[in-house]
């Protein structure tokens, strides 16, 4: 009688129950990580063209309340501009006084904001820098389009019209209009 009490008081698991567990919980987990991956992705891609159109919106507010011209312009070092149409590596925007061609931040132009994207991957643009300017000057039109590792289809483009304003376009349906490389 006392083995029989004994053998109903034992509490666990037996090797069969805990393979299957950590059999389920492998299954849960492997189907959990590529949708935790493409969310991560997405929040990132999202947060770096969120900071650009702020910046946007920023250089254009400046440009109409100083009355002067604004420069948003990728940057490396994030205190000049680096004349290249990569902005992977961050932008600046500062306020242009020496009318310097091609566009270049002097030592004694105020620097207004810095940005460092949270995404990895590409941020093309079809032009260098971005001059905004107070009404009713143009300022400089263009397209900056963000792309991750996932390549066509996942891309987002900023297109920035004379008047300042900015905008966000979804992808493409197709990958031929792309401009996303599969090895961002």
């Amino acid at each position: 009688m006392a083995f029989a009490q004994s053998a109903q008081q034992q509490h666990g698991f037996t090797v069969l129950e805990l393979l299957y567990a950590i059999a389920i919980a492998a299954v849960v987990f492997g189907l959990g990580t590529p949708a935790l991956q493409n969310a991560v992705m997405n929040a990132r891609r999202t947060a770096s063209v969120n900071a650009f159109v702020a910046s946007v919106q920023f250089a254009r507010s400046e440009s109409q309340t100083r009355g002067a011209t604004i420069v948003l312009c990728q940057s490396s070092n994030q205190t000049t501009c680096t004349q290249q149409k990569d902005f992977a590596s961050g932008w600046i925007v500062y306020a242009e006084t020496s009318g310097s061609q091609p566009i270049q931040r002097e030592d004694n132009e105020t620097l207004l904001r810095t940005n460092l994207p949270a995404m990895r991957g590409h941020i093309s643009s079809n032009r260098t820098a971005f001059e905004f300017r107070p009404f009713p000057h143009r300022s400089t039109n263009g397209t900056i389009n963000f792309c991750d590792a996932r390549g066509a289809g996942n891309e987002r483009r900023v297109v920035i019209s004379y008047t300042g304003r900015p905008r966000i376009v979804e992808p493409q349906t197709s990958a031929n209009g792309s401009l996303c490389r599969s090895d961002a």
